[in-house]
């Protein structure tokens, strides 16, 4: 007689569950690449944020040094109310917490910065 079954049984549940556990490794993986490109686009989104930041510091300097003649106060405030806009963005967004100190840092002397920029601004 011929035996159609050549597998033992025990080894084929232990296909089985060897096959069940790498799906389950597979979806746990992917779970986690996911969050993980969560975090990365956050990232991004503010580090994006603190970019155009520092571009809006350099125009309004920009402004300031080649307005020793005429002062173009839509273009000050242009700058400054986009400036206003995305610092308000990162500060609701709870953004102190969830980056590093080195950007945090930076952030801080951007804003120290804009706010002296205000201040001279103000004073011609």
């Amino acid at each position: 007689m011929l035996h159609t079954n050549t597998i033992p049984k025990q080894s084929s549940y232990f296909i089985i569950i060897l096959l069940v556990s790498f799906m389950i490794f597979l979806l746990v993986l992917f779970i986690y690449l996911q969050n993980i490109d969560k975090k990365m686009q956050e990232y991004y989104s503010y580090k994006k944020t603190l970019i155009n930041l520092e571009g809006y510091n350099h125009e309004l300097d920009n402004v300031l040094i080649h307005s020793y003649r005429y002062i173009d106060n839509d273009a000050i405030f242009q700058f400054t109310s986009q400036f206003e806009n995305e610092l308000v963005y990162l500060r609701d967004n709870d953004f102190m917490q969830k980056v590093g100190k080195s950007i945090q840092y930076k952030l801080e002397n951007i804003s120290t910065q804009y706010a002296l920029k205000g201040r001279f601004d103000r004073a011609f």
